[in-house]
């Protein structure tokens, strides 16, 4: 019986995923095949502004805020509460005043549970930040960010990392 409902279980979290991905396609989105998400996920802006690649996946409750291009590259994962905004306010300016730059996560990019990516970063090919984080500035290729704001802290495979 066990062995049943954990079949049905499964089934039905297919089926809820597609029908997720069908939905933001329908909405304009670009999203390439064998995107998987692991749950609902929250698609702020314009739909048509995003573009996820092959075989990405999103955890629950992420966040994406496509007020300007947001490009995720192929085999990015983002863990549950990680949110990527394209659209802020200026700090400076009375009374404030939105703004928007485009927002890439080249390919083979990890994002960990409750990273913030602010507006204009780009995060390099093969790339993890640490939960927590906030990202400012762009992050290097083939390195591991972490902190507030984030900073690198050491390349993933030393022979393959550029400088930081």
């Amino acid at each position: 019986m066990q062995r049943l409902l954990y079949r049905l279980y499964r089934k039905s979290r297919n089926l809820a995923n597609k029908l997720r991905i069908w939905k933001w396609r329908l909405l304009g989105a670009h999203i390439g095949p064998g995107v998987v998400t692991y749950g609902r996920f929250i698609v702020g802006g314009n739909p048509r502004n995003l573009t996820i690649g092959r075989g990405s996946g999103l955890n629950e409750c992420v966040v994406l805020n496509c007020r300007d291009r947001l490009t995720l590259g192929e085999d990015v994962q983002l863990s549950g509460f990680v949110q990527i905004h394209t659209g802020s306010l200026y700090p400076d300016h009375a009374p404030r005043e939105h703004y928007s730059k485009p927002v890439v996560i080249e390919d083979h990019v990890w994002l960990a549970s409750n990273v913030v990516i602010l507006p204009g970063v780009t995060v390099g090919k093969g790339a993890c930040v640490a939960a927590g984080s906030i990202v400012r500035e762009d992050v290097k290729p083939g390195w591991l960010y972490g902190g507030v704001p984030a900073k690198p802290i050491r390349p993933l495979d030393p022979s393959r990392a550029t400088k930081p």
